[in-house]
């Protein structure tokens, strides 16, 4: 019982740890320029999840060119 414990518990790091990986590459190609739909094709990820990622991060949302 407690090697599966544990095995559910690495498995769960990992996946944290993924999350975590991902959000810092969405962070680096969004401050790259990128727009958030390219950055969810390139992560494979949807696109209200990445715009949730960078809004509870505290990324600021890019203005308008046309501004």
């Amino acid at each position: 019982m407690i090697i599966c414990i544990k095995i559910v518990s690495l498995y769960r790091l990992s996946k944290i740890k993924q999350k975590a990986e991902l959000l810092h590459r969405a962070i680096q190609l969004y401050n790259d320029g990128y727009k958030v739909v390219s950055i969810s094709r390139e992560l494979n990820i949807h696109v209200s999840t990445v715009r949730r990622w960078l809004r509870s991060a505290g990324v600021m949302a890019k203005t308008s060119r046309y501004d």
